[in-house]
């Protein structure tokens, strides 16, 4: 049987797909939640991302190149903006770390821009 939490999870990523919003994670403590996504060379990475719920709002954002070197990371606080130039061509790997935090889950957004925000199906 499929949580609560799980359905509604699986219908607010559903909604930010089809409509372009961001798409919403719930970070564990002490866990980590990654999205991948393809970029070509000299592309530029962009994105939003917001803490919606969870302790003081602050999550660490980690990206991984295609070689799973570190490409960036930061600690973002409730609202937050990256852009970055890609050198390499492949899948990144991008990574919120909610490692800070011993008891309190986080909910993340991550609102893709640029050639990768999803189309707006009618």
């Amino acid at each position: 049987m499929v949580s609560r939490l799980g359905l509604l999870l699986w219908i607010l990523c559903y909604i930010s797909c089809t409509f372009g919003k961001p798409v919403f994670v719930e970070v564990a403590p002490g866990g980590e939640e990654c999205y991948f996504e393809e970029y070509k060379k000299d592309e530029t990475m962009e994105f939003l991302y917001v803490v919606k719920r969870g302790g003081q709002h602050d999550i660490e954002l980690k990206i991984f190149a295609p070689s799973n070197t570190l490409f960036a990371s930061k600690v973002g606080t409730k609202y937050d903006r990256f852009k970055q130039k890609v050198e390499v061509e492949g899948v990144y790997r991008i990574c919120f770390n909610n490692a800070m935090s011993r008891w309190t889950s986080k909910i993340v957004g991550i609102d893709l821009l640029g050639t990768h925000r999803p189309e707006i199906q009618h």
